[in-house]
């Protein structure tokens, strides 16, 4: 199965104690997601690669706690979560308008003969 993004890039939006192994089989998932919702991508397309790094990254914070409370601190991570599936959903949008296909035409038919001889 196509990989669309690395355990490093992952880390970079989260922090975790998962292993890589663990990781790469998230991101085996957010793969998998990625070609059932918009088709097979190209591995090099960087908007692909967030892509996959940010549903990876959103699976795994939203097994944590949406808020923490050290003492008198609290941290709420529910605003980041909106924001991560806003970003989401715009990637999507955004990797399957680049790839869509052309839509045919209005016309039933064409006649060939006005076509080449009027």
């Amino acid at each position: 199965m196509t990989e669309y993004c690395t355990p490093s890039d992952v880390r970079l939006l989260v922090t975790t104690t998962l292993e890589d192994v663990d990781v790469s089989r998230l991101i085996e998932q957010a793969s998998a997601e990625i070609d059932k919702r918009i088709g097979a991508q190209s591995t090099s397309d960087q908007v692909v690669e967030k892509l996959c790094a940010l549903i990876t990254a959103y699976t795994i914070r939203i097994q944590r706690p949406q808020s923490e409370v050290l003492g008198e601190r609290r941290a709420d991570m529910g605003r980041n979560l909106d924001r991560w599936l806003k970003e989401i959903e715009r990637l999507y949008k955004l990797c399957s308008s680049v790839g869509s296909t052309v839509k045919s035409s209005d016309y039933q038919k064409i006649d060939e003969e006005s076509r080449y001889l009027g």
